[in-house]
């Protein structure tokens, strides 16, 4: 959690030494495994105002068995470990200036996957993506783009509740610079969490904006 956090407490030291309103803000979304013992850990999904939730990870039917005890969070947890160190971690140091982590590759300073772009062809457009699949340039959007996007994650189709969070998540976005988290999602979008979750059943703040054709927002994994 701390250097998702970490992320938005620099972007708001930036701001401030800049006259600006500061604008960054991270929800305490984070996934975490604990070991429960005998070869087998738990998996918790969970941010600041929302208690930990049952289900699957990171898809509702395919993925790992959150709020339950299985070997299988027990082997993703040890997969986890270098990912995290040796991935993850080197990134956001190294996006924050802080220098070259030990065990990665001088010179490597485009080692952050999710930065690699590409272009794909949504609703017969050509849009450029990043390597998770959101659209790098907001402009490019339409809502024939968000209705395919939707499909392609389980929503069939996009009723008026989701079009209220989606054009809430744009107008956030090219009026601050930054996605909107879950929790100002909650707060201000005239949605609750709860339907939130109902609504965008994969990770509300995440898929809501990858359906508005804007970056993710900052401490979604």
């Amino acid at each position: 959690m701390t250097h998702f956090e970490g992320e938005a407490v620099s972007e708001n030291i930036q701001r401030f030494l800049e006259g600006d309103e500061l604008t960054g803000e991270y929800d305490g979304h984070a996934n975490c495994f604990i070991e429960t013992g005998f070869h087998k850990a738990l998996l918790i999904d969970f941010d600041y105002d929302t208690e930990p939730l049952p289900g699957r990870f990171p898809d509702a039917h395919v993925g790992l068995p959150l709020m339950a005890e299985s070997r299988l969070n027990h082997i993703a947890k040890l997969a986890f470990q270098p990912l995290y160190w040796h991935v993850l971690l080197p990134v956001v140091t190294s996006r924050r200036g802080l220098g070259v982590p030990p065990g990665r590759p001088e010179g490597g300073h485009e080692c952050d996957w999710r930065h690699i772009m590409s272009t794909v062809t949504l609703a017969g457009s050509t849009v450029d993506v990043d390597a998770e699949g959101f659209l790098t340039d907001p402009m490019q959007w339409n809502e024939q783009i968000a209705a395919e996007i939707a499909a392609e994650n389980g929503i069939a189709e996009l009723t008026d509740r989701h079009w209220q969070v989606i054009s809430f998540m744009r107008e956030r976005y090219l009026e601050s610079g930054s996605a909107p988290s879950i929790r100002s999602l909650g707060k201000t979008s005239g949605v609750p969490i709860k339907e939130l979750y109902a609504l965008f059943p994969k990770g509300p703040a995440k898929l809501a904006a990858k359906i508005g054709g804007i970056p993710k927002p900052r401490g979604c994994i």
